[in-house]
């Protein structure tokens, strides 16, 4: 298996608080159950 750093940037005027409600928070916890990879900002 290779290791692979993704970068997604969302072009969006959501506040910090309300990103990680709406992106972050989901997407860290969908990652962390197929066990692939962390969120990091």
């Amino acid at each position: 298996m290779t290791n692979s750093i993704i970068t997604a940037q969302l072009n969006d005027r959501a506040r910090p608080m309300d990103r990680g409600d709406i992106y972050e928070d989901s997407l860290r916890e969908a990652l962390e159950e197929k066990g692939m990879g962390e969120v990091s900002g």
